[in-house]
């Protein structure tokens, strides 16, 4: 029953899937201590080694980031993120990367430069989360703003950095966790929905984009 409703659910939405994906991702082996060198030398293993049985994508997970919202490349990734794709693709590979785009660390520019664009609580005051691994506060994308700057930051993944398929965590204990939206016609099913529009969107149609 459960897949008969997903597939008319499907129809109903005029979803589309990408074709499945063979490849390798680096938290279940480093977790946050992957480097830039370690990335490489998994990857020119899997070029080696694994992709004449078909695998060919290297997903660069939670570790490469200055922090949640700040998402450019920290010191253990020294030559950045778009030279890193680039390295990926010369052994032959695919780049992918790993992002969780509500999540916001109580150190990001963010919270000084657009603290708008965060989640508040009924009394106006920042929501915040647990603090797991240092996130504190969730974007909330019913703020134009937040809409604009998460589609910013897709392109320049996608078409600056040069990464094709995008997996996104930590959804439910943020954007879904949101108590109060900034326009309060959104519901959180909305919310979900209209992130993933964004995203599709930025990515275009033939990249991919793992929920």
């Amino acid at each position: 029953g459960l897949e008969e409703y997903a597939t008319l659910c499907g129809r109903l939405h005029r979803v589309q899937f990408r074709p499945i994906l063979h490849g390798w991702c680096s938290w279940f082996y480093t977790r946050i201590q992957a480097t830039e060198a370690e990335q490489l030398r998994n990857a020119a293993f899997i070029a080696q080694q694994l992709k004449p049985y078909g695998m060919q994508w290297v997903q660069i997970d939670d570790g490469y980031q200055r922090a949640f919202g700040d998402w450019e490349a920290n010191e253990l990734y020294p030559h950045g993120m778009a030279w890193l794709a680039t390295e990926i693709r010369r052994l032959g590979l695919q780049p992918g990367i790993w992002l969780a785009p509500y999540a916001v660390s109580e150190h990001a520019s963010l919270v000084q430069t657009h603290p708008e664009w965060l989640a508040h609580d009924a009394d106006g005051n920042l929501q915040t989360t647990a603090s797991t691994r240092g996130v504190r506060y969730m974007l909330d994308i019913s703020h134009p703003g937040a809409r604009q700057w998460l589609r910013e930051l897709i392109h320049t993944i996608v078409d600056v950095w040069g990464y094709h398929f995008i997996k996104i965590d930590f959804v439910e204990w943020t954007l879904l966790a949101i108590e109060r939206y900034y326009d309060p016609t959104v519901s959180r099913a909305q919310a979900y929905r209209l992130g993933v529009e964004i995203m599709r969107a930025a990515l275009g149609p033939q990249r991919h984009l793992l929920e």
